[in-house]
C-alpha cells in the first residue's frame, strides 16, 4: 500500500479505453476491426507519452477490449492501473460489475479495485460493494445538456456502502467541468486557471479522457467539437497541460488516492 501525505495535491489522470461506438451516436456505425482502431491507435500515442513524462494513469478498460488485447492491457497493468469500464461499452447489466472486474484481473494478474460506469451512468452501490470494488468514479457533478444533470450532486470524494465514489472535477461554485470535451474546446488557459481553482480548494484534480480522441478522426465525420482536435495535434496540447501540471500536484493511481482517503477517515 502506497502512503500519500494527505497535505499534498493530487492529480488523478484516468483514460477509457472502450470501443469506438460513439460513432453510432451519430448514426456513423463501425464494427469489427474499425470498432477497436481508433482506440487502439490512440492508447500507443497515450503511453509513449506517459512513459515519456514519467506520469502513472488509471486506466478504465472493458473487457470487450482488454481480451481483444490482452498481452498490452497485462504490460500496461505493471505501471499503470487498471479498472472496470464494463463488459462492454454499449451496456451494462448488474452482473456485469462483478464478471468485468473477474475478467480483467485474469488478464492483469492484480487486484481491480475501480470502476466507471459507460458514459457516466448512474451506477448501483450496493452491487458494486457486493461486487468487490473499493471505488467508483462514475459521477460528473454538473450539467451536461442531453446527458445529465448532476448540478447537486457533492463535487468531491464521499463513502456509500462502504465504497468511495471520486467524483470528476469540476470547479467551485461555476461548476465548470475539466472533462475531455471541455479540454478540447475551451482555450488551454482557461483549462490552466480552473483547474488551479480546483487544486487551491479541493487538493486535487479528477480528470478523464478517452483514448480514441487521439487518433486522427477528421475522416469519421463526427461533430467537429468532437473529432476536433484529435490525434497528433490533441497529443501535444495534453503533453503541454501534463507538464503544466507536473509542477503542481503529484500524479497518482485511484486506487493510491483512496488509500489515502482511508488513511485521513480512520
Amino acid at each position: 500500500m502506497i502512503s500519500l501525505d494527505i497535505t499534498e495535491r493530487f492529480i488523478l489522470l484516468s483514460f477509457d479505453i472502450e470501443e469506438f461506438d460513439i460513432a453510432g451516436e451519430y448514426g456513423l456505425e463501425t464494427e469489427g476491426e474499425a470498432l477497436f482502431a481508433p482506440s487502439l491507435v490512440g492508447l500507443q500515442r497515450l503511453l509513449a507519452l506517459l512513459e515519456k513524462l514519467g506520469v502513472v494513469a488509471t486506466f478504465f478498460v472493458t473487457v470487450a477490449f482488454a481480451s481483444r488485447y490482452s498481452a498490452l492491457i497485462a504490460q500496461m497493468a505493471k505501471t499503470h492501473e487498471i479498472a472496470s469500464h464494463g463488459m462492454r461499452h454499449d451496456v451494462v447489466n448488474d452482473e456485469d460489475y462483478k464478471a468485468s472486474r473477474l475478467a480483467l484481473e485474469a488478464i492483469t494478474g492484480k487486484p481491480v479495485h475501480g470502476f466507471r460506469m459507460p458514459r457516466m451512468k448512474p451506477v448501483s452501490m450496493p452491487f458494486l460493494q457486493s461486487s468487490g470494488y473499493r471505488y467508483d468514479s462514475s459521477l460528473h457533478p454538473t450539467f451536461l445538456p442531453g446527458r445529465y444533470n448532476h448540478w447537486a450532486a457533492p463535487r468531491t470524494p464521499y463513502q456509500e456502502c462502504g465504497v468511495w465514489e471520486i467524483p470528476a472535477s469540476v470547479t467551485p461554485i461555476l461548476r465548470f467541468p475539466l472533462f475531455w470535451l471541455a479540454f478540447k474546446n475551451a482555450p488551454l488557459c482557461f483549462i490552466r486557471y480552473a483547474s488551479s481553482r480546483c487544486l487551491a480548494t479541493d487538493r486535487y484534480l479528477c480528470l478523464y479522457y478517452h483514448s480514441w480522441e487521439y487518433a486522427d478522426l477528421a475522416t469519421y465525420g463526427l461533430p467537429h467539437h468532437v473529432a476536433s482536435p484529435s490525434g497528433e495535434v490533441l497529443l501535444k496540447r495534453l503533453e503541454s497541460y501534463l507538464v503544466w501540471l507536473t509542477a503542481r500536484g503529484r500524479f497518482v493511481t485511484f486506487s493510491a488516492f483512496v488509500n489515502s482517503l482511508h488513511a485521513s477517515s480512520d
